[in-house]
């Protein structure tokens, strides 16, 4: 099995409970984030065709998902029909969405 950074764990197990544990989270330049493993994903991207949903994932972190997002464009952006939404959840629960491609502005 392939060992993660030290004092992390062995990659492929899941923490249980709630522990705090250092998690490489999509690092920009190699930075680190250490956080709770209980925080609710908090951004989510949507990618659709003709309105069925084709594909979610849900990040913690607003700036991952934000690069996901562009990425998704560059990889998706040519299905027929595509649409992809970035959204974050609000303080009460529901999913707001944040940007759309393509604009629906437009």
């Amino acid at each position: 099995m392939t060992q993660g950074p030290r004092n992390s764990l062995p990659l492929g197990r899941a923490a249980r409970g709630s522990v705090t544990v250092r998690v490489l989270t999509d690092p920009p330049q190699g930075r680190d984030t250490v956080q709770d493993m209980a925080t609710p994903e908090r951004y989510r991207l949507t990618l659709t065709s003709g309105g069925a949903v084709v594909m979610q994932s849900e990040w913690p972190i607003r700036e991952t998902a934000a690069r996901k997002y562009t990425s998704w464009i560059g990889s998706y952006g040519s299905m027929p029909g595509a649409r992809i939404a970035l959204a974050e959840q609000t303080a009460d629960g529901p999913w707001a969405e944040v940007k759309t491609w393509p604009d629906s502005a437009a």
